[in-house]
């Protein structure tokens, strides 16, 4: 119980209860000015958190229309958008794909399923960027006026104009095996030094352990079989982490439409509609597209038809998301505006 005496200053003035005319020192920031209410740490890591994924779409958006400028420019379409690493959309491909690698690594998912597979598709995007597809010859002016196929000059004038193509690819492919795959696998070692530090639930260290391991697997068997296919002229390197770059995409479409706790009945109907349309897109550019119209684009077309999908899963979990938490989907106390 609080005296009568209690309420009253050095004056005799009363002091009303439950009140403060000012910031005292504990509610002081460093400057001596009182802590806004946007300084709260929930309202910082929700704010980092849209940045992260605002960043993503404005990133894919970049790359997209670095793509079509380039098509309107050349008035032609390449075989597939990893294609376009050989073209002036290199850059905004390459550097693209490893900004969206990091976000997507950085962002933590509900629940492991989620979280192990925005982890793969983290790693995964950087392997797509890093390793090259083969050369290909469509939409690009060296290879114009090349004899016939059939003919026996067109490989030695094929070779002439692709060698040095290959020779500066295979250079930048050793160094940024070496700079990236490195730095990763270092960064993994220490992640598997101190796993309590990343464990989000201290019951589940052991699992986390497992997780970075099979992380460093991968990277490590890629890293090392990457080079040495992509320099037998063998894309394997480079298709099998696309592939499974947008499996990884699908099941984090799947694991949101089947989410039960705190989303909005929308949220979900529309994440399991993008997961159909993710299979029915797989199967319809190679068959349909490919296989029967015989299109020579049809995997530009199933790339670029899968990115817009997940892109579009991802601005809607960002509005769905945008003043809840990722985790439990409650709504987070904002500032008025927010």
């Amino acid at each position: 119980m609080t005296s009568h005496d209690d309420l009253t200053d050095r004056t005799g003035n009363s002091a009303a209860p439950n009140t403060i005319d000012a910031p005292t020192d504990e509610n002081r920031g460093p400057s001596g000015v009182g802590v806004a209410n946007s300084d709260r740490p929930d309202v910082v890591l929700l704010m980092s958190y849209r940045f992260l994924r605002c960043g993503i779409v404005a990133t894919t958006a970049a790359l997209a229309v670095s793509v079509l400028f380039e098509i309107w420019q050349t008035k032609c379409v390449r075989n597939s958008i990893s294609a376009y690493f050989y073209s002036p959309v290199r850059t905004m491909f390459t550097g693209g794909l490893m900004a969206i690698g990091l976000c997507l690594i950085v962002l933590q998912g509900d629940g492991d399923l989620e979280e192990v597979s925005l982890n793969f598709a983290g790693l995964f995007a950087p392997m797509v960027a890093v390793v090259p597809t083969g050369i290909s010859t469509a939409c690009d002016a060296r290879f114009d006026g090349l004899p016939d196929a059939d003919s026996g000059g067109y490989q030695q004038a094929y070779d002439q104009i692709a060698e040095p193509i290959k020779a500066v690819t295979r250079d930048g492919l050793q160094n940024n095996l070496v700079a990236y795959f490195g730095v990763v696998l270092v960064a993994l070692a220490l992640l598997l030094w101190r796993p309590q530090q990343f464990a989000r639930d201290p019951a589940q260290v052991g699992r986390t352990r497992v997780a970075i391991l099979v992380y460093m697997v991968v990277v490590a068997v890629f890293a090392v079989s990457a080079y040495n296919m992509w320099r037998g002229e063998n894309s394997f390197a480079h298709y099998l982490p696309a592939i499974l770059l947008f499996v990884a995409f699908g099941i984090v479409a799947l694991h949101n439409g089947w989410r039960r706790d705190h989303v909005p009945d929308w949220y979900s109907t529309s994440c399991k509609w993008l997961l159909y349309a993710m299979v029915a897109s797989a199967v319809i550019w190679p068959v349909l597209f490919g296989a029967i119209a015989g299109v020579d684009w049809w995997v530009f077309g199933l790339e670029a038809t899968e990115l817009l999908l997940f892109t579009t899963f991802w601005v809607l979990q960002t509005i769905a998301f945008w003043k809840r938490d990722i985790i439990t989907g409650e709504e987070v106390p904002l500032p008025s505006g927010s």
